[in-house]
């Protein structure tokens, strides 16, 4: 597997495999952000898109959000198939290391994402309590 940014000029042309990975993300996961939110923010330079690939063909993809505290941010996280998730994690972490980060972070409220965490390094740090109005 390898991982390959897509270029901002260039995210129009792999869009379609890119919102069709989003919409399944969100049937499983409620969020706050649509699809355009990504496009615009991948194309306006402030995520950066990266498609994982074996064969000239899709695994998944990752929308990364680099932070100013040398935090790399995982905004979204998406693969074909549950195995290439921990493939695709030693690539994002190839990344961060490339760009000088020094904390990889996600955000998610699906369960299954807590054990997968666990196993790929990740540490619990903070709760949060949304409160209703």
């Amino acid at each position: 597997m390898i991982a390959e940014m897509v270029q901002p000029q260039q995210v129009r042309t792999v869009w379609e495999y890119v919102k069709k990975g989003l919409a399944k993300v969100q049937s499983k996961s409620p969020e706050w952000w649509i699809p355009e939110d990504i496009y615009a923010d991948c194309v306006f330079q402030r995520s950066m898109l990266w498609l994982f690939k074996e064969n000239d063909r899709a695994l998944g993809f990752v929308v990364l959000q680099p932070k100013e505290d040398k935090t790399l941010h995982i905004w979204c996280a998406y693969a074909n198939e549950p195995n290439h998730m921990k493939q695709a994690f030693v690539e994002i972490q190839n990344i961060a290391k490339q760009g000088n980060m020094e904390k990889i972070t996600f955000d998610s409220w699906r369960k299954g994402w807590e054990k997968m965490a666990k196993e790929l390094g990740f540490k619990p740090r903070g709760y949060v309590m949304e409160v209703s109005k």
